[in-house]
């Protein structure tokens, strides 16, 4: 049977209308072309179609705000921004709309926002806004359509399409009854965008240079280098095969306001930092085979927080923002309706099905983050009973730093967060300033090592250096009264690095033969860094947990463990303005804006970034931008930078990785991981374990190994011309 290709791409008045800074045209182009999608799946069939929807690049457009469920995408933000005037949502990072009036920003209060022609506030100001320089999606179902997974170069899209149809250069494709693997599966996964901006940092530990390098290797100006790669990829995917074992292990991986934009930037700055140009760098989490796109939103929130997001990735339920462990039906700040509206996490039900469990945060671990693992609270910000207020406390709620101690047996906990865990009148063990500030005169340290076989408590390095897995089978290291430092911030003497955190985790959890769950928590420093303005911290905290992520990988064996790594929510965080390889991820564009002023290529749509000098925009240079404490400029002020409302990327491998892909709602991940381990509700799976990995190779299907011999043989006669 035939194949016939259908190839649809962004329309280019959606682009049109993004340059020209009106996001209403842009948006309902947006819809437009996806009545053209549908129409297009009306008219072919996929048993025969394959039909890929894709873009070439993004726009360095954002939209967040706090907005609440159901808030028009192109009306206000629900609250006035520092400089008493209203926003937009939606906001650019450059481009026409940027409006200063008599040395502030332009006031929208008597203008028409839902206008078409209404032009949206940018930061910096140009007469067309740039392109982004963040991956895309690709969307793909029909023949072959499973080849579509993980993260790859922009030109394996026509390798794909070319094999699937037996085109040039894979006329001796493999006849169909060869092709074993399920070629109807609907997917989304991001792409690398090979042509676009790249940047190169020389990078320390406290300070950073920026260094510029060639922007383009002699190789990479030939076809047959991207035809190599191509092929590569291709015969990567044709050797995939889904692992349907169970899960002995679970490892989930998260990083607070990871969105796409920051995953993209952090491959160019890890590959700067070691002394490669940076678009072609591949960061560990990248090597997850599986991807799928996560939907963010709270059940009351369109722009989400990380306490509703961790009750759906967590439980598997959606919840409202800034509650933990509770469904929707329970209210913030209402104590009362908490009861009866708990929700269980996956690590909760790990343990009661025996395995061991742990927590690593770069936060403090009663962080919205952690917290939805064990505790349940109508408020995320119940840290401590001092924290209570006193209605909560007279309907017998009690704080997270409790229910951690008493909710679930836990094995491993590091992170920060001492200050609530001891009485107000304990003196903190590192800092004369800091004491505890519980009102209870609980220690909760002391009651969480009683009755403990083999429990250790740390608060510095030295000691946590010291803790010997194999006598250890728990441990609660808390290095901070509140949060960790940044990693660019971190005495590497005093304080483990969360790659350090991981690894102990890992070797004393993986001790119980029933197997592990593990969770990790980067993203609190990297979704603070960004709250601040400061893309350098949130790049750096990004690069250190993606250090973690491979050194969880390199401890664990895919055919047991299944790993995911995700983010809760993006951030109104950007890069673009047509940089050339090799300029720094936080440094200048090579164009000047309007106002014949220099501007960075990372910038926020909001945030503590923006600035107004003598009645202008203020100029900036490489020193400045280079600088730690740089704020990156911003279009509307605020004294914290919001999140951002659009979808997250979900990498994964191991047993039953497969089951991530299209775009799902954010709570699916616990649904799947909870599958894949045959816990509850999911413990009739019917999955057998993973064999022994000396007879691993043996299962392999005899159609597995021939499904690529032809195309091996074409890349191999390539190779050696």
């Amino acid at each position: 049977m035939g194949v016939l290709v259908c190839y649809c791409s962004l329309g280019g008045r959606i682009d049109h209308g993004h340059h020209d800074g009106i996001a209403k045209l842009a948006l309902t182009e947006a819809v437009m072309f996806d009545r053209a999608v549908q129409r297009a799946s009306q008219l072919t069939s996929e048993s025969d179609t394959l039909t890929v929807v894709t873009a070439d690049h993004s726009h360095v457009f954002t939209f967040g705000g706090n907005t609440p469920r159901g808030n028009p995408i192109f009306g206000l933000a629900p609250k006035k921004a520092d400089d008493k005037m209203p926003f937009t949502s939606i906001l650019y990072a450059n481009g026409p709309g940027y409006m200063h009036v008599n040395g502030t920003r332009g006031n929208i209060t008597s203008v028409d926002y839902l206008d078409e022609e209404y032009m949206q506030q940018a930061a910096v100001p140009l007469d067309s806004e740039t392109h982004g320089g963040e991956d895309v999606a690709i969307y793909a179902r029909g023949p072959m359509a499973h080849l579509f997974h993980g993260v790859k170069e922009q030109n394996y899209i026509a390798h794909v399409l070319a094999y699937a149809s037996c085109l040039e250069p894979y006329t001796n494709c493999p006849p169909p009854q060869l092709l074993t693997c399920s070629a109807q599966r609907n997917t989304a996964q991001l792409l690398h965008l090979g042509a676009h901006i790249s940047y190169s940092t020389a990078f320390g530990r406290v300070s950073w240079k920026p260094q510029q390098f060639a922007q383009n290797s002699m190789e990479e100006e030939s076809p047959h280098f991207w035809n190599v790669k191509g092929r590569k990829a291709l015969n990567t995917a044709l050797n995939l095969k889904p692992n349907l074992h169970r899960a002995k292990n679970l490892v989930l991986l998260l990083g607070d306001g990871m969105g796409v934009s920051t995953v993209t930037a952090t491959r160019i700055l890890k590959g700067q930092m070691a002394g490669k140009p940076g678009e072609e760098t591949v960061l560990a989490m990248e090597t997850y085979p599986h991807l799928a796109l996560s939907k963010t939103y709270n059940v009351d929130q369109q722009m989400p927080d990380s306490a509703g997001t961790a009750t759906a990735y967590h439980c598997g339920v959606k919840a409202n923002y800034g509650t933990v462990g509770l469904s929707a039906a329970a209210r913030r700040y209402q104590c009362n309706t908490t009861f009866g509206n708990e929700v269980t996490s996956v690590l909760h039900r790990a343990r009661m099905a025996g395995k061991s469990v742990g927590i690593v945060s770069t936060v403090r671990v009663q962080h919205a983050s952690p917290a939805a693992a064990y505790a349940h609270s109508a408020n995320r910000g119940w840290y401590s009973d001092s924290d209570l207020p006193d209605d909560a406390k007279q309907d017998g709620c009690r704080d997270i730093a409790y229910q951690l101690v008493h909710n679930t047996d836990i094995n491993v906990i590091l992170g920060g967060g001492r200050t609530y865990m001891l009485p107000r009148e304990t003196p903190d063990p590192e800092y004369v300033t800091y004491t505890g500030d519980r009102e209870d005169e609980a220690n909760l340290i002391t009651e969480w090592l009683k009755d403990k076989k083999n429990a250790k408590y740390v608060w510095n390095k030295a000691d946590f250096d010291d803790v010997d897995e194999d006598d250890t089978d728990y441990l609660m290291g808390l290095f901070e009264p509140k949060d960790t430092r940044f990693e660019l911030m971190r005495n590497t003497t005093t304080d483990p690095s969360l790659t350090e955190m991981v690894e102990k985790a890992i070797k004393i959890l993986q001790k119980n033969l029933n197997g592990f769950y593990l969770f990790v928590e980067d993203e609190g420093r990297i979704d603070h860094g960004h709250h601040d303005g400061q893309a350098v911290l949130a790049l750096t905290e990004a690069v250190e947990f993606d250090r973690a992520v491979e050194k969880a990988a390199e401890l664990t064996s895919d055919l047991d463990t299944l790993s995911v790594v995700t983010a809760d929510h993006s951030h109104v965080f950007t890069f673009g303005g047509y940089s050339v390889r090799g300029n720094p991820v936080l440094g200048l564009s090579r164009t000047i804006a309007d106002d014949d002023k220099a501007f960075t290529t990372a910038m926020y749509a909001n945030g503590p970034g923006f600035q107004i000098v003598n009645g202008s925009r203020p100029d900036v240079n490489a020193t400045l931008s280079a600088h730690r404490d740089y704020l990156q400029q911003a279009a509307v002020p605020l004294n914290s930078e919001t999140h951002g409302s659009e979808d997250v990327a979900i990498y994964a491998k191991g047993p039953m990785a497969h089951l991530f892909h299209g775009v799902q709602e954010q709570s699916y991940i616990a649904h799947v991981m909870a599958y894949a381990a045959c816990l509850e509700p999911y413990t009739d799976c019917m999955l057998e374990p993973a064999p022994e990995p000396d007879h691993a190779m043996a299962s392999l299907p005899s159609s597995l190994l021939l499904l690529p011999l032809s195309l091996l043989l074409s890349l191999l006669s390539l190779l050696s011309n």
